[in-house]
């Protein structure tokens, strides 16, 4: 049986919201809004444990969830915001990750 951890928890949070934006077919400007304003908080407390795991040697910096966690702090920024083609929208078929060339 698998344990439910608090963190699966955050992270399974986010994910309603994701639907809501999606059913509600928001533009992607409106998606971050939404988002900035909804799953915002819970994600930030997720960057708050990650980064506690490190800080506090709780996890092993160097096993597999330490590497995991060292690559989730550096590239936090990057998760966060999704790049934008110039008109606002996610680039197709990105998932977010690549911009739209101008």
């Amino acid at each position: 049986m698998i344990q439910i951890t608090p963190q699966m928890r955050i992270v399974a949070a986010v994910y309603p919201n994701d639907a809501t934006a999606r059913e509600q077919k928001m533009s992607s400007s409106a998606r971050r809004h939404f988002h900035q304003i909804n799953s915002g908080p819970v994600m930030e407390n997720l960057h708050v444990w990650l980064g506690r795991q490190l800080e506090g040697r709780l996890v092993e910096p160097n096993s597999s969830l330490g590497v995991a966690i060292s690559y989730m702090l550096k590239h936090w920024t990057r998760v966060m915001i999704s790049p934008t083609s110039s008109d606002g929208e996610t680039a197709p078929g990105s998932a977010g990750r690549t911009r739209v060339p101008t």
